[in-house]
């Protein structure tokens, strides 16, 4: 079994980690996107699970469409990569394709499943990691989602 730093080496250099956008630093003070505007949401919000640096909210009817939204904000954008990388670890997939080879233009650097429809989405802007999942019977194409919670983060 390959070590953890050089597995975590490993994946940065599958992911071109030395190539992503580094984001801007923020003040601390300026949290991330807490509420967003129900008006421009494309799904209502079902509940919301806070805890420290972030909440995961659950979108939909509740029963067929249901989707996640697992919104952290790091310390740096740095932190905020290195997330990322943490999750990608736990990928099953070889490597998942860059968004902008779905035509998704979200977050810094962002990474979408391999199905046509995308149900599945993780993106770094700035110091927060965001991960968009459609988890319901019904598979929920996300980008509209994703890029409302993107727009709210800039």
């Amino acid at each position: 079994m390959i070590g953890d730093d050089r597995n975590r080496e490993l994946v940065k250099q599958r992911y071109g980690f030395a190539d992503w956008d580094r984001g801007r630093e923020r003040e601390r003070a300026q949290q991330y996107v807490s509420h967003l505007p129900s008006d421009v949401l494309p799904l209502p919000r079902i509940e919301r699970v806070a805890f420290d640096g972030g909440y995961i909210d659950t979108y939909g009817d509740g029963g067929e469409i249901v989707v996640t939204v697992w919104i952290h904000q790091h310390a740096s954008p740095d932190r905020a990569r290195e997330a990322m990388i943490d999750f990608l670890m736990t990928c099953m997939a070889q490597r998942l394709p860059d968004a902008s080879e779905k035509d998704l233009q979200i977050g810094d650097v962002a990474f979408v499943g391999h199905d046509e429809t995308q149900t599945s989405l993780v993106f770094v802007r700035d110091d927060v990691f965001v991960r968009v999942h459609s988890v319901g019977e019904t598979d929920y194409p996300i980008g509209e989602l994703a890029d409302v919670v993107d727009q709210a983060i800039k």
